[in-house]
């Protein structure tokens, strides 16, 4: 699961990811960002077991706001 957290990270606005257990537990949490803003657009799952998080930054990049891809590992 991808979303905002306004309470957890270093900035404004930070992409939370959660990943779960095939029991529905949760088997852990990241924020990722800057001091800015960061939001999420998408997760999707690897043949390597990992995840490849899309998003949109206002913290790091050359420009108002840039691209933001993630390789997670499992």
């Amino acid at each position: 699961m991808v979303g905002h957290s306004y309470s957890w990270g270093a900035g404004l606005s930070d992409i939370l990811v959660v990943k779960f257990s095939s029991a529905d537990s949760i088997e852990w949490a990241k924020t990722y960002g800057g001091v800015s803003h960061e939001h999420p657009f998408s997760v999707i799952p690897t043949s390597d077991g990992g995840f490849l998080l899309l998003g949109v930054t206002y913290s790091f990049g050359a420009g108002s706001s840039d691209l933001f891809v993630l390789k997670l590992a499992s």
